[in-house]
């Protein structure tokens, strides 16, 4: 529906632009008639130049959208000025030559007498370009305000509704946390290594979760504590003689950067979900590295359940696609390959100091 309504305001900008111009360039002719033997004298306007300005328009409807749909926003994401000013420069090249193309075939096809105003006023035909080019800029940044505002608003809400469910998932947290340090003092006492390591691990990553997941970014260290939480809880439910390689790799200086909460942990549990069959040969890889200012992940891990790579599997995987489109607007790249039954995660995020 506001697909349809844009085009339609689209049309009419063309049609008004046409009734201006040309009503602005029709020609005013005196004639002089008889009438009951005595000459009056007429004044009419002639609109003799209703294809040349149809052509124009043809010609600059070129301009306005290669700068709107191409160039311009091209420019305000690489900010590439050289390249720009060469495109734009071209695009008027490309838009003029049209423009005359098409009234030289039209005045070869009718025999008529060659009249064009721009070939007498090439200022008046710069000026124009000029003019529509500017309009469709100013088309790109209201479009890009608008998408903004809305971005923002929606974020907004989201950041409200995970309020609302993290508030929801906060009751009695304290009673959940004295039950499972009691449960951790029996399992001690019962001499339960591995029971009691599991529950201090479960009640790091239900601290993390309820209390330090508030803030909109936290330290890339702590992120990365949590995930290796998470791996060990899983490898409790292993046995030492399955078949299924588990590494966690780390590169770089982390120490000191910030990311958004839980970013990672979807990929992570994804991986574990539909990369391990304990009746068959399973491996998980996963590689987190620092490049100066960015972020790096790289989860592999085999594939046993038909994970569809175009459309990222699971409620998980597509919440964190649609908050990296909120948080990292265009400076994230998030690839999700599967090939020889192996399925891959790439994520490139940049980081906050």
């Amino acid at each position: 529906m506001k697909k349809g309504l844009e085009i339609g305001l689209h049309i009419c900008f063309w049609l008004i632009a046409f009734w201006v111009l040309n009503s602005a360039f029709a020609l005013i002719t005196e004639r002089e008639i008889a009438v009951d033997g005595e000459v009056r004298t007429f004044y009419a306007k002639e609109y003799a130049l209703f294809y040349p300005i149809f052509f124009g328009l043809i010609a600059r409807a070129v301009l306005v959208y290669g700068n709107a749909f191409a160039i311009f926003p091209r420019f305000l994401k690489d900010k590439d000025a050289s390249r720009f000013t060469i495109r734009t420069a071209a695009l008027f090249l490309v838009s003029s030559l049209l423009e005359l193309g098409l009234n030289y075939v039209y005045y070869r096809l009718t025999d008529e007498p060659v009249f064009h105003p721009f070939f007498v006023t090439p200022l008046l035909h710069l000026f124009l370009n000029v003019l529509f080019w500017g309009l469709s800029a100013a088309y790109v940044l209201g479009k890009n305000h608008a998408e903004g505002e809305k971005l923002k608003s929606r974020l907004r809400q989201e950041n409200l509704e995970s309020e609302l469910n993290y508030l929801k998932a906060q009751v009695h947290p304290h009673f959940l946390f004295n039950t499972l340090n009691n449960i951790y003092a029996m399992a001690e006492q019962e001499e339960s290594r591995e029971t009691a390591e599991g529950i201090a691990r479960l009640s790091g990553l239900l601290r993390y979760v309820l209390y330090d997941c508030k803030a909109e970014q936290v330290l890339l260290e702590k992120e990365v504590d949590f995930l290796g939480n998470v791996i060990q809880l899983q490898r409790l439910r292993l046995a030492d003689d399955d078949d299924i390689a588990i590494a966690f790799n780390m590169n770089g200086d982390y120490r000191g950067r910030r990311i958004a909460p839980l970013l990672l942990m979807p990929f992570v549990e994804n991986a574990f979900k539909h990369g391990i069959d304990l009746k068959r040969s399973s491996f998980i890889r996963i590689d987190l590295e620092v490049q100066g200012d960015g972020l790096r992940f790289r989860v592999a891990n085999s594939s046993f359940n038909g994970q569809e790579p175009g459309k990222t599997p699971g409620i998980g995987l597509q919440n964190v696609r649609r908050r990296l489109e909120l948080l990292y607007p265009g400076r994230h790249q998030l690839e999700v390959t599967e090939r020889d039954r192996i399925f891959t995660v790439n994520l490139q995020i940049p980081l906050t100091p």
